[in-house]
């Protein structure tokens, strides 16, 4: 007994205590796999998310923080590009590393919004062809669609607009990138241009850069018109726009003109206050059921309050497709106006764009109230085939009647007229060798040749009035931001054909200092202060409750 428990001692001695500094080791080596494990799966799902974010399209990734907004798009963009049928590329063409940052960055939010939209990249030194391709130079931006076989080219200078100042100093004005690449979208992927033709002659307003661009825009080219050199309005017009006259018409050119609108044409007519009447620009537009009223228009109720005066003020817009919003702003100034006239014709139907207040008043008139249109579209419809044939078999009859009078005098007279045939021959005779005097000729060219005027329309027309002339001149939108009156015109101008949209985007200004460093500053003062000192503190804390443990 005494031998077994001597035994079993010996064995008690010869078994170690683990020691404090073992059980450390082990327990720090199950902490650092612990550790080392989570590091490695926050660096996978790391690793996880950059790649996810990397799929993510651009629009997503780009916020856009610059005060006059030239990373957004508006939803005329997204409307056109949401309803695009065919394929279109986009090609930027510049050499790698020499692309200014704001188009790169435009052009790669613009690419995601379409499937329909194939963006690439393309170095004229790697590839040179592509200049000679499209005959451009490098530093453009190439839209195209192989379906229609067409093509625009934008250079950077359009998109990245400058301007020198008075000391020749250049400096970057306006970003119009949403504006040229929409604009070339629509013009490759259309299949009509509109041809517009504006009348010379009369001491007509040229319209301004900005509102030419803005036509340009839409795939509508300009020219000039006058009716005392081209005998009539060119077969390719499709509108043709009279901005201000301040003369009237000839009668040869009133008659054209009536002619033109009575065979199906478009006219767009802007007028003002005039030292004297345009009796036949009046009567064309009393045909349409306008009254002109040459007149400077005030409003009491809706003046423009800095400038103290009635006679500038903002229009009632009316709610219908060509209007822009009628929460929107137009400002017009100095501005004649028109009413409906008592005795519209059957055939005409008038649809008021713009008007006054009831509180409006003429010059000079100040007791005056009322209102009074600014902007009216009136449409003449053609007769239709029951009414033509109506009036050929009333016009029948009548013919019937009266040759049948004639007849019966014919037989009455013709005792007589066969005693006076010498005497009349003779005197037919004597007239047809007078010459016409200087005097004659005048007169005709005063009176007009009335021969081809046209008593029935044989298409339908249009005739649109502005008597807002002021409403696109640039003196007075050049003042002021944030007014729809370039936008209301191009509305009216895109409403004449049922394939054509507006979508011209005006340029965004450059003049105003981006917004980066305040935009920005919130996110640069949580990811580069507020998390770094969290995450001291935190291991600090974690730290010191280690050491105490």
């Amino acid at each position: 007994m005494r031998g077994k428990q001597a035994g079993m001692d010996i064995k008690k001695k010869k078994e170690k205590k683990p020691s404090g500094k073992n059980i450390s080791s082990v327990v720090q080596l199950k902490n650092g796999s612990f550790s080392l494990a989570v590091t490695a799966i926050v660096l996978a799902i790391i690793v996880v998310v950059n790649l996810i974010i990397g799929q993510l399209p651009s629009k997503l990734l780009n916020w856009d923080l610059s005060e006059t907004g030239i990373f957004s798009v508006s939803d005329t963009s997204k409307e056109l590009l949401k309803d695009l049928d065919k394929d279109v590329t986009v090609e930027v063409v510049a050499e790698t590393g020499n692309i200014d940052s704001r188009i790169e960055k435009f052009i790669s939010i613009y690419g995601d919004l379409s499937s329909k939209l194939k963006v690439s990249y393309v170095d004229p030194v790697l590839h040179p062809e592509i200049l000679t391709k499209y005959g451009i130079s490098a530093n453009s931006v190439v839209v195209s669609c192989e379906e229609t076989g067409k093509n625009q080219v934008i250079s950077f200078s359009d998109i990245i607009v400058s301007q020198q100042n008075y000391y020749g100093y250049s400096s970057e004005s306006e970003f119009d990138a949403e504006g040229q690449l929409t604009s070339a979208v629509a013009a490759v992927t259309s299949d009509n241009d509109k041809k517009i033709y504006m009348l010379r002659g009369h001491g007509e307003s040229a319209i301004s850069q900005e509102l030419g661009e803005l036509l340009t825009k839409n795939s509508m080219t300009t020219s000039n018109l006058n009716l005392l050199e081209t005998a009539s309005v060119p077969d390719d017009c499709d509108l043709l726009i009279i901005n201000n006259p301040t003369s009237d018409l000839g009668t040869d050119e009133y008659t054209e003109l009536h002619n033109y609108l009575y065979q199906g044409g478009n006219v767009l007519l802007l007028r003002g206050v005039t030292d004297k009447e345009l009796t036949n620009f009046d009567e064309l537009m009393e045909d349409y059921g306008m009254t002109m009223v040459n007149s400077y228009i005030g409003d009491r109720d809706r003046y423009y309050q800095r400038a103290q005066s009635a006679f500038y003020f903002f229009p009632v817009i009316t709610s219908n497709d060509t209007n822009v919003e009628t929460t929107s702003s137009i400002l017009v100034g100095a501005v004649a106006g028109m009413t409906a006239s008592e005795n519209t014709p059957d055939d005409v139907t008038l649809t008021t764009l713009l008007t006054t207040s009831n509180n409006a008043f003429r010059e000079g008139n100040s007791n005056e109230a009322t209102q009074f249109i600014l902007a009216a579209s009136a449409q003449k419809a053609a007769p239709t085939d029951t009414e033509n044939e109506s009036e050929l078999e009333s016009g029948s009859d009548t013919a019937e009647t009266e040759k049948t009078s004639t007849e019966s005098v014919s037989e009455e007279a013709s005792t007589e007229n066969a005693s006076e045939e010498v005497t009349s021959e003779a005197a037919s005779e004597a007239e047809s060798t007078e010459e016409s005097t200087l005097e004659d000729v005048l007169t005709d060219i005063s009176v007009g040749n009335t021969d081809g005027w046209l008593e029935t329309p044989s298409a339908d027309s249009k005739l649109t009035v502005i008597s807002a002339s002021t409403m696109i001149d640039s003196s007075l939108i050049g003042n002021f931001t944030g007014i729809e009156n370039l936008n209301e015109f191009i509305n009216i101008v895109s409403s004449y054909f049922d394939d054509v949209q507006n979508v011209s985007i005006p340029a965004k200004s450059l003049s105003v200092t981006y917004n980066t460093v305040t935009g920005s500053s919130i996110w640069n003062s949580l990811f580069i202060i507020i998390i770094p000192i969290f995450s001291i503190v935190a291991g600090l804390v974690v730290w010191i409750r280690r050491r105490k443990a």
